[in-house]
This record gives structure tokens, C-alpha cells and sequence, in this order.
């Protein structure tokens, strides 16, 4: 995806962070999941989120139905 430094500015909007400007000229599709999961982990490493919280969970999976 091309993302080198990601700020904290980038963490916290969709539609202006560096993280989905990048997917968007990699030409992801706006359903990837992808940059969500690039943000998520800013998060936990910005402690925007709690790490133990994360953690805490047995398993992290996205499941579509359809």
C-alpha cells in the first residue's frame, strides 16, 4: 500500500487520513478491509484503544453472509 509514516492525524478520519488516500490510488475497493485493519492496529499502538482489550478476544474474524 505504499504507507510509510502514518501520524495521528491519520488515525482518525476515513476520509482524510493518509491511510485510505493510499488504498484509494492502490485501487482497493471501498469495502477492503485492508486500511481498517491498518488503522486498527495505529490505534492499539497509539493506545487510541485499549491493547488488553484487544487481545482479550479468543479470535478476530470478519464473517459475511450472503
Amino acid at each position: 500500500m505504499r504507507l510509510k509514516d502514518v501520524k495521528g492525524k491519520d488515525l482518525h478520519r476515513a476520509g482524510e487520513g493518509k491511510t485510505f488516500e493510499k488504498a484509494h490510488e492502490a485501487g482497493l475497493s471501498p469495502t477492503c478491509i485492508v486500511p481498517v485493519a491498518v488503522m486498527n492496529a495505529g490505534w492499539i499502538e497509539n493506545v487510541l484503544t485499549s491493547k488488553n482489550l484487544a487481545l482479550s478476544r479468543k479470535e478476530l474474524k470478519i464473517v459475511l453472509d450472503g
